[in-house]
């Protein structure tokens, strides 16, 4: 069985405390996930849970609605510490695997599709990395064993991927770290005093949740005296609502046109489609059938990937439009796609700043609807004003 490696002597006492105590912490916050939301139900008149100490509030929080609120981010925040803490128990585990001579055989940026139950799949930059490294086995027989995990992070930040690229070449000797027990599970890089780190950031989020639960719990507290006390009549605050819903899409819409007209001027570089594909996705469309099973209604997205070269360094996209997916009919889909097949040359439109921030098409599309929308909701407000004053 493998022995767990030392801490090493320069870690921060937290680090220290973290390893010798690691499944007590992962306990605790589990524990801590299933008693707080217990511990606040039966102030709010539910037969279930138990009352760990009341919860009591300040009477300007204190009703049925803010602690629905204070339930629903205690949840959310023991679900998440939940998960780091047991992201915490493995980056530690892997900080026990042994070190084996490796070599890098594939570095390229790439993407990694992300499919939903239901929703427009969402594009992920990678640095699709992968490597292979040998070890000798009981019999005294060489294995080779190959391997693409980076860390002990699910997710790399896109800006990440050039350095990493830059860091792992094709070719490069590395060192792997793998399970004895289990030699196929391997990572390339081990995290560096991941407790501090992880406690730090849960500290960040819980103060992030109070700043945003608090002003909600006490405006659902006090709202409704406030609107009786301070509205001239009932029109007021909706002429109100409208006014802010109005300005904050008609703000929105003036960055979007000013975003494009911006992307229109960027300098152009020639490049080549690589692929160029449709895929279907479940659009949240249902079809109601008599004596039937309900019809699932697939919308369809087009995958345009495509290269490019900027200062002599290739870049991998498939951003049509900046930013932003698009999906509609298969027919629609299929248009597009064909309007890109693979091997042809395009025109890339490229930040000089960025060149990661590409497309190949601008124009606003159907962001036209959110003036529109954004114009209704004014009328509504001056409509709403006359009845109020």
């Amino acid at each position: 069985m493998a022995m767990r490696k030392p801490v090493p002597s320069n870690a921060s006492p937290l680090t220290r405390w973290l390893a010798d105590n690691q499944k007590s912490v992962v306990a605790v916050v589990a524990l801590f996930a299933v008693i707080l939301p217990g511990s606040i139900l039966p102030s709010m008149g539910w037969r279930i849970g138990f009352d760990l100490l009341g919860f009591p509030l300040p009477a300007a929080f204190d009703s049925r609605p803010s602690r629905f609120v204070l339930l629903f981010f205690l949840a959310a925040f023991a679900l998440i510490a939940l998960a780091a803490g047991l992201k915490l128990l493995e980056s530690r585990t892997v900080a026990g695997w042994s070190p084996a001579p490796g070599k890098i055989i594939r570095s390229k940026e790439g993407y990694r599709t992300i499919h939903r139950l239901e929703g427009m799949p969402e594009d992920r930059k990678i640095a699709d990395i992968a490597y292979e490294y040998t070890l000798v086995d009981a019999s005294g027989q060489p294995q080779t064993f190959t391997g693409n995990r980076i860390g002990v992070a699910e997710q790399i930040a896109a800006e990440e991927v050039a350095g990493l690229l830059a860091r792992y070449p094709v070719g490069a000797s590395v060192t792997i770290y793998h399970d004895t027990e289990n030699p196929m599970r391997a990572v390339l890089e081990l995290e560096a005093d991941e407790g501090r780190k992880t406690i730090i950031g849960l500290a960040w989020l819980f103060v992030v949740f109070a700043a945003i639960a608090l002003p909600v719990m006490w405006f659902v507290t006090n709202g409704d005296a406030l609107l009786r006390n301070h509205t001239p009549n009932k029109w007021a605050w909706g002429a109100g609502l409208l006014a802010l819903g109005a300005f904050i899409l008609l703000s929105v819409f003036a960055r979007l046109w000013r975003d494009n007209r911006a992307i229109a001027n960027w300098p152009s570089v020639e490049g080549r489609i690589v692929s160029s594909v449709i895929e279907a996705f479940d659009g949240g469309i249902r079809r109601r059938r008599v004596l039937a099973p309900t019809e699932i209604v697939s919308s369809w997205t087009p995958t345009i990937d495509y290269t490019f070269t900027v200062a002599g360094r290739e870049y991998v996209s498939r951003n049509l439009r900046r930013g932003t997916r698009v999906g509609g009919s298969e027919k629609w889909a299929q248009a597009i796609a064909e309007r890109y097949p693979a091997g042809a040359k395009v025109r890339v439109l490229y930040d000089p700043a960025n060149p990661e921030d590409c497309c190949l098409e601008t124009g606003l599309g159907l962001t036209w609807s959110i003036p529109v929308v954004g114009l209704l909701l004014a009328i509504g407000a001056v409509l709403a004003l006359t009845k109020a004053f």
